[in-house]
């Protein structure tokens, strides 16, 4: 019968003292128990380690983010400073814009009220230009450039008046016209007819010779000479027509001064 070899387990003892009374306790641990703690405490080394790791990381992580998000407020910060200032700058701009559009406007009604003026003067000069000429083609002027004196008055006998004139004295067109007719008869050397577009008609009647400064045809201004008295002690007879019917010359010429 062959002997049988026991195997030796190897085992540890870990001694407890306690320093008050001196009194220990002993614990038995097997080599494998031991090997076990070991790989158990690696175990929750290499657990703490990672759950470390994965704590850095995360910490990590969140610093990055943290640092993205400081970045992405500053970023917005700036954007919105930089919207600020081109808000204020647009401010100025429209207000500037605005001021320079009230000057326009300020401008641009002066412009209409001076081109208002302009063109009421030149309303009022072309009005009173059409009156002056309207006036001018009525008879209104004293026939003679010289002082007369009034010798017969108006009447239906006697359609015309007569006023003495000098030497020299020139006789006048009253109003704008042209000469119709140049004639005479056995009473007046000369009878001088002018046709105003007003639709008065005037006569002029000289005895006498005298200096004629017209001709039939001639277009006359207001005041024209007609003719130069040249005789001494005469007198010029002086008729008006409207329409078909003499009136009072003298009514004109009152009225017109």
């Amino acid at each position: 019968m062959k002997n049988r070899r026991h195997k030796r387990r190897e085992s540890y003892f870990v001694l407890f003292v306690s320093n008050l009374d001196r009194h220990s306790r002993r614990f038995h641990i097997a080599r494998s128990t031991l090997y076990l703690l070991f790989v158990l405490v690696l175990v929750v080394f290499a657990a703490v380690g990672w759950l470390g790791y994965q704590a850095f990381t995360r910490i990590q992580q969140e610093n990055g983010l943290q640092e993205q998000i400081q970045k992405q407020q500053l970023n917005e910060q700036q954007l919105l400073s930089q919207w600020e200032t081109e808000k204020d700058n647009w401010a100025r701009e429209k207000q500037a814009l605005e001021n320079e559009l009230t000057i326009l406007r300020a401008d641009l009604s002066a412009r209409e009220q001076e081109i208002q003026a302009t063109a009421d003067a030149a309303a009022e000069a072309a009005a009173e230009a059409e009156r002056e000429a309207a006036a001018a083609l009525v008879p209104t002027l004293y026939p003679s450039s010289g002082v007369g004196v009034l010798t017969s008055t108006f009447s239906e006998e006697h359609p015309y008046i007569s006023f003495t004139v000098e030497p020299r004295t020139d006789i006048i067109a009253a109003g704008d016209g042209t000469v119709r007719a140049i004639s005479s008869d056995n009473t007046y050397q000369y009878i001088i007819e002018v046709v105003h577009e007003s639709g008065y008609t005037t006569y002029y009647l000289y005895r006498e010779n005298a200096d004629l400064k017209v001709e039939e045809g001639a277009q006359v201004k207001k005041g024209d000479t007609l003719f130069t008295i040249t005789a001494e002690n005469t007198e010029l007879d002086y008729e008006v027509l409207y329409g078909d019917e003499f009136i009072d010359p003298l009514s004109i010429i009152a009225a017109k001064g």
